[in-house]
Parts: structure tokens; sequence; C-alpha cells
């Protein structure tokens, strides 16, 4: 415990006695003095920083004590050389409150301002091999040795290695908690600002252009969305901002590592960066010229040629995250289109508040974080400026003479090698991310390349060749991607290299060609993983079982295995060696699916190239598998995996121990000959001591426990004493078991990771394809996974919950998440449940056929379905699917409509539903519809379906509520009529529901009739002459005359007559459009009558309700009696004062949006065409109804036609020209003219009479004999003609009366109620 505790330090501070300073020690170059004035310098950084990024201003942390006094030591700067040694967060220092991200008590607007974390490890302490005997370290105790009062050189060497492994172990663990922290906040948040959500606008590809005045509404409403997602999207932003900037400081940070523990003098006061450092030369003396001098010659912290390959790949990751980052950034259109408005919005409210005089210094604050945003984040040189930083600001690695660049260079080589091997083997597990670490790592090397070096023309070749021509394209996160070659001729083109150049077009021609070269043996590549899984889920299932994991034995935690003398170790380790190797293969089994999977998909998308559907059988045995082994080992054999956990740690630990016996026994032996020697031996040591403290310390091994066990590993591998120690194939096998360590000591994480089908989201096209697959594996095979698949596919729900500016309703949730769960649930519905319930209802009608006719039935599809059916319901996003009640649904429903239809078919029915109960055990009930009724007359349906025909056949009665037949048929003997009470008949049978349908069908007619009268009046010549008359109306309006004149509408009519005549085209005219009013009209009236036979129909039901006044028996009862008696009130009151459906509003609608899709300035005349309209239609009713005394109709006669009226009154209503139609006073027009044309005929017919009476008069004085005066009596030709007209005047008068007076009474159907 004691070496373990040297490595891993503890977080707090042990304060010792304070001791003087040493002899002849200037006190101005003391250490505590120098890392108190640095760190005192950065505490006035960090603070300049957080007023620049927060609200919060900048205190003063300039001492008040001279700087010379050697008593004065800021607080900072204690924690922070506490921390150099510390591997734990962060103590609270008062300011961020540890080393977390916390949010600030004063911001702007709401704003969610985050601080950067202080440094874990400073880098000016981190490889620096000695502390001086003085105050300022007296007054910091150190875990393990570090103390102060080390005087020997090879202690000094044993602490600088404890410290430097410490210091580089936490670098990486950082790292690595950085990574977590991306790949679950950050990028979900970053890639997701676009999600397809209810509310979500169209992406910026398939948004219209601004400048489409058809589309400037639903423009102004993205742009509103964006702005809004922005503002809540902000705290993100500065948020990955911050760990961006984190990451180039913790990359700088281990890249100066890699020099420091090589020439660790290069590196004595180094700091992060921040600032330009103060020059000390006013205080180099003599003396501190030779402490420098002394300090040059100190040997590394580490021994020479020992591989720095863990360091480098945290490197890589760190960089490879910047890389994500930026990918994610400039490849989400909407999020760049979004933060430009939000830009400019900003700007915008800047200039108004400094034209205004209004600036604070919170504005000014929140303005300097903007723009560090867009210069930072949203600009996508986040691996750029990591690169561009200088790592050797005062060139004292190359005073040392110490070529960083060639350090890069081996680990670049090393690592890129390591990973090629492995990529598409079996072996593969995160390769293909750390090969994006290593390209990044070669541009870092080709950046610290001197300029008078040339580049390895060999490295660059194999990373144009060798990975490339293995993985063209590989995932970095969701559907971001990585194409290696396009980022080497970004950022580091080599065109002296021949055949390593290329442009994007031809690169992603290369890797698509690659592509569809392997996807011919995709299927073959997924059926061997899925027979190596089915073989593997055997073997473990056998393995894990409870019965053979009893004879296991248990390790406590003090247990020693390498000695042995707890338990005998034989046959024991090795079941659990065996046990634990099967864990690991299914690990393995699940990566390589995952990396198959995803490949397969991104690669297609990257590269544009269409998915094969032949494939998708394959995709889902891979998503199978993987949800597979996540169950067997996470729910099914979860408390086998936990209990060997500890033991396999154990015996891993033990295994590394024995791998290292020989170093150690060696060591001990060796003598050490000369001073190298003797450092070698100490350093060694202290490493093997560090490792046997870890290793044997606990059975629970951290991430930074790990990093320390692989460092000290390292570290202890000097190769200037162990040349012959150690052989490659025990390094291997070391290296085997750390990696073994890695997986079983996070074997939770180390599962999600292989076995999470997160990425799915982003290939959501595919998911019909998917179910359909299932829908027709299932059919055809005894096995079902379904719900496998659709664990899968909730899955998604991890990352959807991350991006929390898609929240709309706080009350009900994350919007994101709520969407996608729809989007399933429909999917499953459509694709899976309603497939299956098609096929059933095929199924029994073919079983029906084929008992009537004596067939045989398809047994081998029952069967095929039964089992899906009986299988347990579907989970998917935290929803269930009962495929069952779903089925039994769609049968109940299709059942209930067909028999509506045809109630003779209800046999059928019958018989379909008792086999669907023997063959699959569905319970479909009964629909229970009545019989027909002799009131019903014709049949509502059959009406409905050809609804055309019916309102231009029959003729509507206002008054009686009905409709009759305009000509009977050939044959029939009379004419045929539709009342409210054969409807009500009609609803009784089919059901209150085809209300609803009625009027879908009433509204899809009429607005195609709208439709045909807007074209007939959209005509130019039509528009003309209702130009022509509003003019005309205008100018009488104006001189006073407010009447429509007779003459002016038989004008009208004579000139639509004329054009109709003159046009070569098929001009309609005033007939026609009369013709198409009165449809309109019979239109609107069939859905009235619809509703009058609906509330008839519920009237009738009233009669069943039970009676108001319950009586009420018991004493003891009254309190229920009472509350009875009021909710059967409360039921009747709710049946009564329930509204009908306002269709007047919709109707209308359909009229408006009719004129928004023409130009409505042509309609506006429309009143100008009554009179004319009116005229027709009483000429067309008068004729009608003089045909029904003829015994030989040769035209439609009819008795009744008061569609006319209603449609006009609902154009006038619909289009706001009721006023401008009475403005006409055309019913007082048509009144005075025939009360004048009865005056002049009575005038003419008076006159005549006389002159008759007078002839009588004279033929009986000038005759005796009666034929005289029979023939003075015979009445004129003209009297006779006077008394026809007075007869057509009284019938035009009552017809005109009739239609004014119907056209006042529809008026009223499309009044809206006062209240």
């Amino acid at each position: 415990m004691k070496n373990e505790q040297n490595v891993i330090a503890a977080a707090h501070i042990m304060v010792s006695a304070q001791r003087t300073n040493p002899v002849g020690v200037d006190p101005s170059w003391s250490p505590h003095v120098l890392v108190s004035r640095r760190l005192r310098d950065a505490c006035v950084t960090l603070s300049s920083c957080l007023s620049e990024q927060t609200t919060i201003e900048s205190s003063s942390t300039t001492p008040t004590a001279d700087e010379n006094n050697n008593d004065v030591v800021h607080p900072l700067a204690r924690i922070a050389l506490a921390r150099s040694s510390c591997p734990q967060p962060p103590l609270d220092d008062g300011i961020t409150g540890g080393g977390s991200s916390v949010s600030c008590d004063v911001h702007y607007a709401g704003m969610n301002v985050r601080l950067d974390p202080l440094e874990r490890v400073a880098p000016h302490r981190i490889v620096v091999p000695g502390f001086e005997d003085n105050d300022y370290t007296n007054q910091l105790g150190h875990r393990g040795g570090l103390d102060g009062t080390m005087g020997d050189k090879l202690s000094e060497v044993r602490s600088s290695t404890w410290n430097a492994i410490t210091a580089l172990a936490t670098l990486c663990d950082e790292v690595q908690e950085l990574d977590k922290t991306f790949q679950s906040q950050i990028l979900p948040a970053i890639v997701l600002f676009s999600a397809d959500d209810s509310s979500t606008p169209q992406s910026s590809q398939q948004s219209n252009s601004k400048t489409d005045i058809f589309d400037d509404d639903a423009q102004k409403g993205r742009e509103s969305e964006l702005l809004s997602r922005m503002g809540k999207f902000l705290p993100t932003l500065q948020l990955a901002s911050n760990f961006t900037k984190r990451l180039r400081r913790l990359m700088k940070n281990m890249v100066i590592q890699l020099g420091g523990c090589a020439t660790p003098a290069a590196v004595p006061f180094y700091f992060d960066g921040q600032q330009n450092e103060e020059v000390l030369s006013q205080h180099n003396n003599e003396e501190a010229e030779s402490d420098a001098k002394k300090a040059s010659t100190q040997s590394p912290v580490l021994a020479p040629g020992i591989p720095m390959y863990r360091l480098g790949k945290a490197i890589g990751v760190a960089l490879r995250l910047l890389i994500t980052v930026d990918s994610a950034v400039a490849s989400n259109q909407d999020l760049q289109h979004a933060w430009a408005m939000y830009k400019d919005v900003v700007m915008e409210w800047s200039e108004q508040k400094r034209e205004d005089d209004d600036l604070d210094d919170e504005f000014e604050s929140f303005e300097r974080l903007i723009f560090q945003l867009d210069f930072s984040l949203m600009s996508s040189r986040s691996f750029i400026a990591a690169i561009e930083q200088n790592f050797d600001p005062r060139g004292r690695f190359h005073g040392a003479k110490y070529q960083l660049h060639e350090e890069i260079h081996q680990i670049v080589t090393t690592l890129y090698a390591q990973s090629c091997e492995r990529v598409n083997t079996e072996d593969e597990t995160t390769e293909r991310l750390d090969c994006v670490g290593v390209y990044a790592m070669y541009v870092l090397y080709r950046h610290l390349l001197p300029p008078n070096i040339v580049p390895d023309a060999k490295l660059h070749k194999n990373l144009w060749s060798i990975f490339p021509a293995m993985c063209p394209v590989m995932a970095l996160f969701g559907p971001l991607y990585f194409i290696p070659r396009e980022f080497m001729m970004l950022y580091a083109p080599y065109e002296a290299v021949r055949g390593c150049s290329a442009d994007s077009h031809e690169i992603r021609e290369t890797a698509a060609a690659l592509v569809l070269k392997w996807d011919g043996s995709f299927k073959a590549r997924a059926d061997k993983l899925r027979l190596g899984a089915l073989g593997w889920m055997t073997m473990v299932d056998s393995e894990l079982s409870p019965t053979i994991l009893e004879g296991y034995p248990r390790f406590e935690e003090n247990d020693d295995i390498v000695d042995g003398s707890n338990f005998t170790l034989t046959s024991s380790l090795a079941e659990i060696e065996t046990a634990s190797s099967y864990i690991l293969h299914g690990v393995k089994i699940a990566t390589n699916c995952a990396l198959l999977l995803r490949g397969q998909l991104l690669s297609h998308s990257a590269l544009g190239l269409e998915h094969d559907l032949g494939h998708v059988p394959s995709m889902l045995s891979l998503i199978g598998v993987m949800k597979a082994i996540e169950k067997m080992l996470r729910v099914r054999r979860r408390s086998a995996v936990l209990a060997l956990q500890r033991s396999t740690l154990k015996m891993i630990a033990s295994n590394i121990l024995k791998r290292l016996e020989k170093v150690r026994s060696y060591v001990d032996q060796r003598s050490a000959a000369t001073t190298e020697d003797a450092i070698s031996i100490a350093r060694v040591t202290a490493c093997l001591s560090a490792l046997e403290g870890i290793l044997k310390g606990s059975s629970s091994f951290s991430p930074i426990r790990r990093h320390s066990i692989a460092f000290s590993i390292a570290a202890s591998l000097d190769p200037m004493i162990l040349e012959e120690v150690i052989s490659t194939d025990d390094l291997l096998l070391v290296e085997g078991y750390l990696k073994d360590l890695n997986h079983f000591a996070a074997i939770e994480e180390t599962l999600d990771e292989a076995c999470d089908c997160s990425f799915l989201y982003f290939y959501r096209d595919l998911f019909p394809s998917f179910v359909r697959s299932l829908h027709t594996a299932n059919r055809e095979s005894a096995f079902n996974h379904t719900q496998t698949v659709l664990s899968a596919l909730s899955d998604p729900e991890r990352i959807l919950v991350r991006a929390r500016h898609l929240n709309h309703d706080a009350s009900s949730g994350l919007a994101s998440v709520t969407n996608y769960q729809s989007f399933v649930s429909r999917i499953i519905r459509e694709e899976y449940v309603q497939p299956i319930s098609e096929l059933i209802e095929a199924e029994l009608r073919f079983a029906v056929h084929s008992k009537n006719s004596h067939l045989h039935g398809n047994d081998r599809f029952a069967a095929g379905v039964r089992h899906i059916i009986t299988s347990p319901p579907l989970y998917v996003c935290r929803k269930k699917i009962d495929v069952k009640a779903e089925i039994e649904s769609h049968l109940e429903k299709t059942f209930y409509n067909l028999c509506t239809i045809s109630l003779n078919d209800c046999n059928t029915y019958n018989d379909m539903r008792s086999i669907a109960n023997e063959r699959y055990g569905l319970n479909v009930s009964d629909p229970f519809l009545p019989d027909g009724s002799l009131d019903q007359g014709l049949d509502f349906i059959d009406t409905l379906r050809n609804l055309e025909s019916f309102v231009s056949s029959y003729n509507y009665n206002m008054i009686e509520q009905s409709f009759v037949q305009r000509r009977a048929k050939r044959g029939a003997k009379s004419l045929r009529t539709i009342s409210v009470k054969s409807l009500s008949s009609s609803l009784k049978q089919h059901g209150l529901g085809v209300v609803g349908l009625t009027i879908d069908v009433c509204s899809k007619l009429l607005s195609h009739k709208i439709e045909l009268l807007l074209g007939f009046l959209a005509d130019d010549g039509i528009k003309s002459i209702l130009s022509k008359e509003l003019r005309w109306i205008d100018n009488q309006r104006k001189e006073g005359n407010n009447v429509y004149p007779f003459t002016r509408a038989t004008e009208f009519t004579q000139t639509m007559k004329r054009l109709v005549e003159q046009s070569q085209s098929n001009q309609h005219g005033l007939d026609w459009c009369r013709t198409v009013i009165t449809e309109i009209g019979n239109t609107l009236a069939m859905a009235r009558i619809v509703r009058t036979a609906r509330r008839r129909v519920l009237s009738d039901v009233m009669q069943f309700l039970s009676p108001l006044d319950i009586p009420i028996t018991k004493e003891q009862d009254q309190g229920r009696g009472t509350y009875i008696f009021c909710k059967v009130e409360d039921n009747i009151s709710t049946v009564w004062d329930k509204p009908d459906p306002d269709i007047v509003d919709g109707f209308a609608g359909i009229v408006k949006d009719a004129l928004l899709e023409h130009d409505g300035a042509f309609v506006s005349g429309f009143h100008c065409m009554l009179p004319a309209l009116c005229l027709c239609w009483m000429d067309a009713s008068l004729q009608g109804k003089e045909m029904m005394h003829k015994k030989n109709i040769a035209r439609g006669g009819y008795y009744t036609d008061d569609g006319f009226a209603v449609g006009l009154a609902f154009i006038l209503s619909s289009t706001d020209q009721q006023k401008m139609y009475e403005r006409l006073n055309w019913f007082k027009s048509i009144q005075s003219k025939y009360a004048a044309d009865e005056e002049d005929v009575l005038e003419k017919k008076t006159a005549e009479e006389v002159k008759r009476d007078a002839k009588i008069a004279a033929a009986k004085q000038s005759s005796w004999f009666s034929s005289g005066v029979d023939e003075a009596q015979e009445e004129s030709d003209e009297l006779k003609n006077l008394r026809m007209m007075e007869k057509r005047i009284e019938g035009n008068r009552r017809e005109m009366a009739m239609l004014f007076f119907s056209i006042n009474e529809a008026t009223s159907f499309f009044k809206k109620p006062l209240n």
C-alpha cells in the first residue's frame, strides 16, 4: 500500500514543520519564491480570462507584501504545487469550486456561463526531479517519500520517477474523462441541433430560397425557430468551447512531457502559455547561473528509449476529439445558419445600445463571449489551433538539443503499425479511432519539423496507402466520418511523394470503388459473425451457469495469488481463465459486429451510395447478435460476470507480476558499477515498487490506476540493463494482460460501447426496411428475434436526452424523445402489425371460401403466424405494442366497416370471426349492427359513392328538407326522394360515423365545383364584362342611382349570349354557371340534411335514458342517490348541449383556399352578374314547372329548385359580397319593373275591354240577331295576348319573390351566432 500511495497521491495537503532556507541559496531564486511568483502571475492571467468569458469581475490578485518577502506565499501557489503531484481532482479554491466546470452566480440574460477548470497537473512541476530543502517544500508533505528530506541522489531519482508516473497517468486519465464527456454530452448536442422533431425546421439543404415569395411565412417561421433554438443552445456551445480549450492545453501539456521526461532541465519553470512568461533576468546572479548549469546536466526522468506510446495515444485521443468537434460544427448547416443569424442579431443589438449610450459591462462581457465562440469553436479551427501552438516557447528544447519531432515520429510509426496490424481482424477494438489520432499526430509531426529537414517520405506513403486501403471511411461519432486521404491532402500534403496526392473527387471515387467491392462479401462476413455468436452463446450459457460458478474460488481484498498461501491454485485458476476468456470473446464478437455494421452504413452514407436492400437481413443479424450478447452478459448471466470480475482482475494482476519477477530478481541481484547503473537500478526499483503496490493493493482498478500500471511497466523496462532479462514473448503477454485488465476493470462500460446501437438514429430511413424484413423473417422462422432488434432501435434515446435545446414542453418531457418514440411506434404498426393483419384477413377470407367450396386451407401459414400472435408484447422506447390486440382491433374495424356497406355479408364475417378465434386465438368482438328499415328509401352509402351524379339529378326542397329526383329513370312510374326520415334510418343502420364521411365527401365535391366556378370567372371575356359592369354600377351610384335596372340585367344577358356565340372555344354561358351554383347548393344542402338526420337519431335515443327523478329507498343512501341524480343529469345535459361540427366555417375555408390559389380580384365582381343569373334561373324554373303538366316530357321537369338559392347565398357569404349585393336593390328593381308591367298591361287590357264593350253595344243596336252580338263578344287576339302577358308577369313575379325569400332564408345558414 505504501508504494501505491507514492503513485496515487492524496488530494489533501499535509503541513509539516517550517525550516529555514539552506545556506548559500539566494532567496530570490528559491523554489517557493519562484513558484509563488509564477503562480501569482498565473492567477492574474486566469482572472483576466474569466473576466473575458464571464461576467465575474476580476478581483485584484496582486499581493500586498513585497515580492522578495520569502514568507509571503500565494494560496493558489500552495494548491497548484500540491496538485502537481496529486492525481485526484483539485480541491475547492474558493473561486471555481474545484476542478469541475460550474455555473456562475452572476450571468447575463439567463446564460449558464461556465468556467474553465484549473490544471490537474501543473506543467511547471511535473518532471522536475528534485525538491529543494526550503521553507515552502517543508510545508507541503508528499506521499511516498516526496517530503523534501531526501538528500542523496538515488532518493531524488526515485521521487522524480514516482512524480513523473503520477503526472503522466493523471494526464491520460483526464483525456479519457474528457473523451467520455464529449461522447456523452457535447457531440450528441451539436449533431442533434437540427434533429427531426415536430417543431424542427427543414434542413438547409431542403429549405426553399429566401426570395421565394410563396414561402415567406415559412421562411420567417424557420428563422425564428432557429434563433430560438440557438439561444437555448448557447450554453452548450460555450461548454464545448471550454472543453476544446481544455483539450488544447492538455495536448500542449502532454507534448511538453514527451520532451520533459527526456530533458527535465529544459522545463524548470514552464507555464502553460496563456500569457508570455515574465523575464526573471533581474534575479539572475552568479549563484543562479551556476545552479542552472548544474540543472543542465540532470539525467532524464525516465530512461532513454522508454516507449511513451500510452502518452502518444492520449495525445491522439485529444486531437481526434478536436477533429470530431470541428467536423460536427462544419457539417451542420443548420447550426452554421442559425449562428450567422444569431451573430447578426447580437451585432444589431450592440449597435443600437451604442447609439443609445446604454452599453453596460454585462452586455460587453456577453459580446466578448459571442466573438470568442465565433473565432474558436464555430470557425472549426480547434484542431488547427491545437497544432499551431508553440511547444517550445523559449527554445529550451532546441537549446538542450532535443528533437521533439523525432519522438513524435517514432510514436506515429509505432502506433500506426500496431493499429494496421489489427484492423479487420478478430482482435480489433478501437484501432480505427486510434488511427484518426495517428493521422492527427502526423500533422503535428509535420508542424514540429524544422524547415531544413525533409519529412519522412516512407511514413507519408504508408499513411497514404496502407490504412486507407483497409478502411477508406471511418466513423467518428454518429453521422460524422473521417477520410484519411482527404485529411492528409488538407493538412499535410506531400506532393513530392509519387502517387500520394489526389483531389477530393478522385479520393472519394477510389473509396466508393472499395466499398462496392466489399459489399459482395458483406453477407458472408455477417453470417460468419452470426455463426460464431451462436456457438459462443451456447458455450457461455453453460460455462457461466450458477451451478458451475459455485465451484469457483472467491478472492478477498487481501488475498495474494502470487504466494498461493490461502488456497490451492490449480484447476480453479484455469477455470476462471476459461470463463473470463469467454466473456472477452463475446465482447470481441459484439465489437466486430458493431464495426462491420457501422462501417457498412456510414461508408454508403458518406460516399452517397445507395444501400442494397438485400443486405438488410444481414444488418438485422448483426444487430441481433450485439443485443443478444448484451442481454446474455448484462441480464441473464450478470451475477456470474460480476462474480468473476474481481477474481479475474486479481488473476491478471498476478500474471503481470509473474512476468516481471525476473526483472525484480535481476535488479535486486545486480550491483551498480557506475553512477549511471545506480541511477537506472534506482529508477527500475521505484517503478517495480509502485507497480507492486498498485497491483497488490486492491482488486478495483480505476482508469488512473490502470494508466499508472502501464507507465510503471514501461518505465521499468530500461533497455540499458534489461536487454537480456525479459523476452519479446513476455512483453507481448504483458501487453495482452494490460488489455484484459482494461476490459475487465470497466466491463460495464466496455459492454455498453460494444453493444450500443445509438448510431442507428442517423439511418432512420432504413427503419421501414428493417421492420419489413423482420416481418418476413418471423413468418418463415420459428425463432422470433423482433424484441432484440426493437431494443436496438430504442438505444437512440440515450443521445436524444442530451439534446436539451429541443425540449419545448417541460411538463411533457423532451420533445425529441417523444417524437422519436412516436416515429418508431408508427413504423412498427405500419410495417409490422399492419401487414400481418392484412395477411390474416386475406387468409380468413380464403378459409371461408375454402370451407364453402370444400377446399383445403393453408395450415402452414397459420402455424407461421400463430407464434407471432402468441408471442409476448413488444416494447420499444419504453412503449408497449401488443401485436395481438392491434390485429384484433384491425379486424374488428374492418369487419364493422364492411358490414355497414353490405349487411348481407354479416354471416360471412361471423364465420371469419370464428375461424380467427379457432386458428389464431383472436377474440374479435361482434359489431351488433341492426338490420334494414322500410323507411330508409335510397341507401345513403350508394348516394355517397356517386354524390356528383346525385347533386346534378336531384333538386333540393328547403321547406320540406328533402331531395326530389328531377327526372325518373326509364320505366319508372314515380320520382325518388330522400328525406330526413330516410336518412335517419340509414344512419341507424350504418352508424353515426357516416356523418364524418359525408362531410368529407361533400367537402371534396364542393372544392371541385368551386374550382369550376372560379375557372369560369377567371376567363378574360367574363372578367372584361364584369369589370365593365362594376364600373357602370359605381358610376350610377355616384350619380345617386342605387337601383340596378331590369333593362341592364337584360342587356347583360344578351352580352353573355353574344360572347358565347362569338367564342370559338367551348365557352360556357349563364345556364352553365347557374347549374354549377345549383350543384354547389345541393352539396351544401346534403351536408345540412345529414346533420339534421343526426340530430333526429340522437333525439330518438334520448327516450331510452334513465328518468331524472331517481327514487331513493333508503335513508342512508341519500348521499349516493343525490350523486347518481347529478351524474345522470350531467350526462343528459352533455348529450343535449354537445355542439354539431361547424361545417360552415369548414366549407367557407374551401372557398378562401381556392381564392388564395387564384387571383381573387376577379371574384369581386361576382355580385354584378346576380341579376342576370336570377333571370336565367327564373326562365329555367318556369320551364321545368311547365314540363310537369305535359305527358311527353322532353326535358327534365321539376317543381322545386332551392339549391340555386343556397349556393348563391353561400358564395355571397364566403366572398363577403352580401352587402354589395344588397346595395344593388335588385329585389326592389324587379318589383318595380313587374308592377309597372302590370299597370301597363292593365291599362291596355282596360282599353281593349272598353273597345270590346263598345263593339258589343253597337252590335246589339244594329242587329236583332244574336250572331252579330256573339261575334262582338269574342275576345280579340290582342286581349288574349294581354291576358297571357298578365299571367306570365304574375308567374315571373311569384318565382322571383320565392327566389328572394329562399336566398334570404339560406343566408341565415351561413351567419355565425353572436355568442
